[in-house]
């Protein structure tokens, strides 16, 4: 029971300084709601890790200086991956979510999509800036199971109860992630914007129309098999955003596109009569590899947090892993 509270705590504080950057301990009693206590013991003990860093002090209001405390961003790096028909594009983020290279890489003719992943792992794990490289996020636009990590259908790549997971791991001895590319999108929008970031919104992707990621109170809503979000996208909203919106009680939605013909059709669909804060913008190529990155900084972390573990070592399994082999 204490090991869980204390995991409890960890992440609280975890995902604060994630979506907040930098705080004092203050600045965490009062976003967590813990006590002064068990805030300063978390943090010394976080500290620890060598993910969470002291940042220099708080100007001077007139009494002691606070302690500024972020994430550090020299703790490791994250690899975010988009998987789509034509190709992957990737971004390798520091742990402080700063891009520090983007890769595209095309599919060959006759190229399977596995052999295509394949190929694009072993190139970015073979770049010399991906030195450190603790974990991998791969989005993809398909059904899966989060809680087994299998992609139950995608129509995109042909696939259907693929344990993308298992097979990814067996292969590069990494911790992997697989998500919808979408959902990844959350992370992006709350890193991007701070403290100014919503606690209810929806972002959209042009790219994959029948999906969209909902976040309310501030967490990711995955619903019954992760299928929440699915067909919500520019099809579903047509003749009913501002009733759709207004129900779900949005204060934002971020509609990414790819192409100008997607920006006019997304303002058609939901900018009239809308109660929410539309915002329909160009995305850049490397954004869902950059959302999924991101995400896996959280997920990545907590996952040590909760094992109490600082890194795996790359290059040979990690504590506790175990493929079930067919």
């Amino acid at each position: 029971m204490a090991d869980k509270l204390d995991y409890q705590n960890r992440r609280l504080l975890l995902l604060r300084l994630l979506d907040y950057r930098n705080a004092t301990k203050q600045n965490l009693v009062q976003w967590t709601g813990l006590s002064n206590t068990t805030v300063s013991d978390t943090i010394n003990a976080m500290l620890k890790t060598g993910f969470v860093h002291t940042d220099g002090m708080q100007k001077s209001i007139g009494g002691r200086r606070s302690v500024i405390y972020s994430i550090n961003g020299r703790y490791g790096q994250f690899a975010g991956i988009e998987l789509y028909a034509q190709g992957v594009r990737m971004a390798l983020c520091d742990a402080e979510g700063h891009i520090e290279k983007t890769f595209h890489v095309q599919r060959l003719p006759q190229e399977l999509p596995i052999a295509l992943l394949y190929r694009a792992i072993d190139m970015l794990l073979e770049q010399p800036e991906a030195s450190n490289v603790l974990a991998l996020g791969i989005g993809i636009e398909g059904e899966i199971d989060h809680s087994t990590q299998t992609v139950l259908k995608s129509d995109t790549l042909g696939w259907q109860n693929v344990p993308l997971k298992e097979i990814v791991e067996r292969r590069i001895y990494l911790p992997v992630f697989i998500d919808s590319a979408v959902n990844g999108q959350v992370s992006l929008r709350k890193y991007t914007e701070g403290e100014r970031c919503p606690a209810h919104f929806m972002v959209i992707n042009g790219q994959f129309p029948s999906k969209a990621a909902l976040c309310i109170d501030g967490h990711l809503c995955r619903g019954q098999g992760s299928r929440c979000g699915s067909a919500a996208g520019f099809s579903a909203l047509a003749g009913q955003a501002a009733h759709t919106l207004h129900t779900l009680g949005l204060e934002k939605v971020w509609v990414a596109c790819r192409c100008e013909a997607q920006m006019k059709e997304a303002e058609r669909l939901l900018c009239p009569c809308s109660s929410a804060d539309i915002c329909i913008h160009l995305a850049g190529p490397e954004e869902l590899a950059w959302g999924m990155a991101l995400f896996i900084v959280a997920r990545r972390t907590l996952s040590a947090l909760r094992c109490k573990a600082a890194v795996f070592v790359r290059g040979a399994p990690p504590p506790n892993f175990s493929i079930k082999h067919q």
